[in-house]
C-alpha cells in the first residue's frame, strides 16, 4: 500500500502493510499514546508518518449540535464508491473542486 490510515494503535502491522517510500497517517490516540515499533521499519522502507490531531470529543459532540440545530449541510463535490477510490484521490490531486470529497465504504 502506498497509504495507510491508522486509527487503531497497531502502528507496527500498518508499516509492515506499506510499500517502499509510503505514507502512514497517524490519526490521534484511539491506540493509546505509546507504540511498540522496530525503527527498522521507517527507516529500511523510507516510508513518512504524519500525526493528525482530532480534538476532544466535547468538541466534535458541541458541533454536531450545533450543525443540527442550524440545519447546516456540508458542500458535498462528489462521492465515489470504495472500489473507485483512486478517482477521488485523482479529483483531491487536481484541485479546483469546491466542497468534500467522499468516499463510501459498504452498501
Amino acid at each position: 500500500m502506498d497509504i495507510v490510515v491508522e486509527t487503531a494503535g497497531t502502528l507496527s502491522q500498518s508499516l509492515s502493510a506499506l510499500a517502499f517510500g509510503g505514507f502512514a497517517a497517524i490519526i490521534s490516540f484511539t491506540g493509546g499514546p505509546l507504540a511498540n515499533l522496530d525503527i527498522r521499519q521507517v527507516i529500511g522502507s523510507i516510508v513518512r508518518m504524519k500525526g493528525i490531531g482530532t480534538g476532544p470529543r466535547t468538541s466534535l459532540e458541541a458541533m454536531n449540535r450545533v450543525v443540527v440545530q442550524h440545519e447546516i449541510t456540508p458542500v458535498v463535490e462528489q462521492v465515489f464508491p470504495l472500489a473507485k477510490v483512486a478517482k477521488a484521490f485523482a479529483v483531491m490531486e487536481r484541485g479546483g473542486y469546491f466542497g468534500k470529497v467522499g468516499v463510501t465504504i459498504g452498501g
